[in-house]
């Protein structure tokens, strides 16, 4: 009488358990690594939209400076202020007037200081950022001698 042995082929359940938590591990970082460039692509994005935002109260404060019949309003205002674009209309935030973008989430102050012979505006957006872990800003200044 012969004894024989049964050759065994197959994958052990251990080694089926490693290969599940190998690909779940790189599953995991690919994920991750997915969401993080997603929310970077976000964050970049809403900086670009708040800079056309800044960009745009600059373009106001020149086009007012030049306009007599606009520009005393302009250097007579002290405290920050922004302008609404159609009608050059100077608001005091914390209006909705001074709330920009769709979902208003781009707040926009102008603030105005007197150095020598001119003045400078310094317009900043802030927002909510994209992360939730608090505010982002964006901040650009314009000077214009007299």
């Amino acid at each position: 009488m012969s004894i024989r042995r049964l050759k065994s082929s197959g994958d052990t359940i251990v080694e089926v358990l490693l290969a599940i938590a190998v690909l779940g591990a790189v599953l995991s970082a690919a994920y991750v690594s997915a969401n993080r460039s997603q929310k970077n692509i976000r964050q970049a994005q809403e900086r670009g939209e708040a800079l056309q935002f800044v960009q745009a109260q600059l373009e106001l404060i020149k086009d007012m400076a030049t306009n007599d019949q606009q520009s005393g309003a302009l250097f007579s205002e002290i405290q920050p202020f922004c302008i609404i674009d159609s009608s050059y209309t100077i608001v005091i935030p914390p209006t909705p007037g001074c709330s920009f973008g769709t979902d208003g989430r781009y707040g926009i102050t102008v603030q105005r200081t007197v150095s020598g012979t001119g003045h400078l505006f310094t317009v900043t957006a802030v927002w909510d950022n994209v992360i939730g872990s608090g505010q982002d800003n964006i901040t650009s200044s314009y000077r214009i001698q007299q």
